[in-house]
C-alpha cells in the first residue's frame, strides 16, 4: 500500500489504470534509454551513424511499450468492470453481471463482487418486505386499539358523571361528609383515567396512520399564546409563573396541523406542570433552527422515574432498576406527543441530562417557508 498511497498522493496520474501505465513506462523505458545512451557511447561509429542506430532502437522500444500498455488496459478490465459494478449498485441499485468462471485473482474478484451484491440485494428486499409487515402489524393493531375509543370512554364518563352528582348531591343528601369525599375522590380518579386513555386512543390514532394532517402555514407566537390561554385558569389555580420568550423575530410560520399541533401543546403543558406541589415555574422559549422552529417547554419540576421513555434517554443512560419500566402517564404523553408531532412531519427531544435540574422538552417543527421551498425543489 505505501506505493500506491504515495502515487495517489501526486497530482497525476489520478486513475488506477494511469498509475500502473505510469510505473510500467518508467520501469521499462528509463533502463532502455541508458542503455543505448551506452551502448552508442562505446561503440565505434560515427555520430550520424550512432543517431540511426539511437532512433530505430528507441522507435522499437516504443512499439513493445505501446504493446505491452494496450496489453495491461485489457488485463485490467475485470478490476474496472468490479469497481463500476460496486458504484452502479451504490448508486442506483443495479445489480450488475460480471462472469465468475475465472479461477485468477481477477476472475474471483469479480465472482466474490456478484455474489456480495446479488446476496446483499436479496437481504435488502427481504428485510424491505419485513419492515413493511411489521408496520402493517403495528397499524393493525394501534388501529384495532383506536376503534375502542367509544367502548372505553362511554363507562367511564358514566362513573364520572355518577361520581360528580354524588359529590354535588344533586339528587339529595349523601347522609355523610366521608361518601361525600369518596364521591369527589372517585370523580377525581375517573377523570384522571379519561385523560390517561385519551392520550393512549390519541397515540394508537397516530401510530395506525389515521391522524390526516391538513398541512397548513400557522403563525406560531400568538398560536402559542392562544393554547397557553387554554391552561391559565390551572397555571392560576396551583400558583405557577410563566414565562414566554420569542427569541428574534416574531414572525415565525410553521407548516402543521392546527389541531394536531394543538394537541401536542397541551398534552406538552400537560407535563410541565404535571406535579403540581413541585411545579412553581414553566418557561416556554421559541427559537429558529435553520429550517425548523423550536418550541423549548421547560418548569422546575423533576423527572420521576420512568418518566421518560427509553427511546428518549441519553445515550448509555442505565436505569437504577432492571424491571421493566412502568408507563406513567407522562411516559404515555411523550409516546403520544412523539407520534403526533411524526404526523406533522416534525421531532420531538426531551433533556434528561444531569445538568438538567428541571423537565424540558424540545417540539421541532418545520418552518412554511422552508417546507414551501423544499416543495419546489422537489416538483
Amino acid at each position: 500500500m505505501y506505493l500506491y498511497e504515495m502515487m495517489s498522493r501526486l497530482p497525476l496520474p489520478r486513475s488506477y489504470l494511469g498509475k500502473i501505465l505510469g510505473v510500467s513506462f518508467v520501469g521499462v523505458h528509463v533502463p532502455m534509454i541508458g542503455a543505448v545512451f551506452y551502448v552508442v557511447a562505446l561503440a565505434d561509429v560515427s555520430f550520424e551513424d550512432s543517431l540511426g542506430m539511437f532512433a530505430a532502437l528507441l522507435v522499437a522500444t516504443l512499439l513493445g511499450t505501446l504493446a505491452t500498455l494496450a496489453a495491461l488496459t485489457f488485463l485490467l478490465a475485470p478490476i474496472r468492470r468490479a469497481s463500476i459494478a460496486l458504484e452502479g449498485y451504490l448508486d442506483r441499485s443495479e445489480v450488475p453481471s460480471l462472469p465468475t468462471n475465472h479461477s485468477d485473482a481477477a476472475g474471483r474478484l469479480m465472482a466474490n463482487v456478484q455474489k456480495s451484491i446479488t446476496h446483499l440485494d436479496l437481504l435488502i428486499d427481504n428485510a424491505k418486505l419485513q419492515r413493511q409487515e411489521a408496520l402493517a402489524s403495528h397499524r393493525t393493531k394501534f388501529a384495532l386499539l383506536a376503534s375502542l375509543s367509544h367502548k372505553i370512554r362511554t363507562p367511564l364518563n358514566h362513573v364520572i358523571g355518577f361520581a360528580e352528582l354524588m359529590s354535588s348531591e344533586a339528587l339529595g343528601p349523601m347522609g355523610g361528609q366521608t361518601y361525600k369525599s369518596y364521591a369527589r375522590d372517585i370523580e377525581a380518579s375517573g377523570q384522571d383515567l379519561l385523560h390517561l386513555l385519551q392520550s393512549i386512543l390519541e397515540m394508537s390514532a397516530a401510530e395506525a396512520g389515521l391522524v390526516e394532517a391538513d398541512l397548513r402555514p400557522i403563525d406560531l407566537v400568538p398560536f402559542l399564546q392562544r393554547n397557553l390561554n387554554l391552561v391559565h385558569e390551572k397555571i392560576e389555580a396551583d400558583n405557577i409563573r410563566i414565562e414566554y420568550v420569542v427569541n428574534g423575530s416574531s414572525d415565525v410560520s410553521v407548516l402543521s396541523d392546527e389541531r394536531t399541533l394543538k394537541q401536542v401543546l397541551l398534552h406538552s403543558f400537560q407535563i410541565a406542570m404535571a406535579d403540581a406541589e413541585t411545579t412553581t415555574f414553566i418557561g416556554v422559549k421559541v427559537d429558529q433552527v435553520t429550517c425548523q422552529a423550536a418550541i423549548i417547554i421547560q418548569s422546575d419540576s423533576p423527572w420521576r422515574p420512568d418518566d421518560i421513555p427509553p427511546e428518549f434517554l441519553p445515550v448509555g443512560h442505565v436505569r437504577s432498576h432492571s424491571t421493566p419500566p412502568a408507563a406513567t402517564p407522562t411516559a404515555v404523553r411523550i409516546a403520544m406527543i412523539s407520534s403526533l408531532v411524526k404526523a406533522i412531519g416534525g421531532e420531538i427531544w426531551i433533556d434528561a441530562g444531569d445538568d438538567q435540574p428541571g423537565r424540558a422538552l424540545t417540539l421541532m417543527v418545520p418552518l412554511a417557508e422552508q417546507a414551501a421551498r423544499t416543495s419546489r425543489l422537489a416538483a
